[in-house]
């Protein structure tokens, strides 16, 4: 009986060794959970805050956009005036001979 008690002694010093390692394997699982949920959010604030800055550079392109075609439609008329008062400045020249 002795043999008995012995080998249910050795299964369960192996079922106390290996339940051990489970739970220090949790506990390590546990703990990188926890730093994963940390760092998500983390990343989830950069994230937000990247889109906030996307949001404002987007208006700004947009502003400086119709700026620069307001630019363009204003660089045009000046040649068109400029054009326009040589045209003029000829038909005077003309006039005066």
């Amino acid at each position: 009986m002795q043999k008995t008690e012995t080998r249910g002694m050795d299964k369960l010093d192996l079922l106390e060794t290996k339940i051990g390692q489970t739970v220090r394997k949790l506990s390590e699982l546990s703990n990188r959970c926890s730093a994963l949920e940390r760092s998500n959010e983390e990343l989830i604030e950069e994230i937000e805050t990247l889109r906030s800055t996307n949001r404002d550079l987007t208006k700004q392109i947009d502003r400086l956009e119709v700026e620069k075609e307001a630019r363009a439609n204003e660089d045009g008329s000046k040649e068109k005036i400029i054009k326009r008062i040589d045209k003029m400045l000829e038909k005077f020249g003309e006039l005066q001979i």
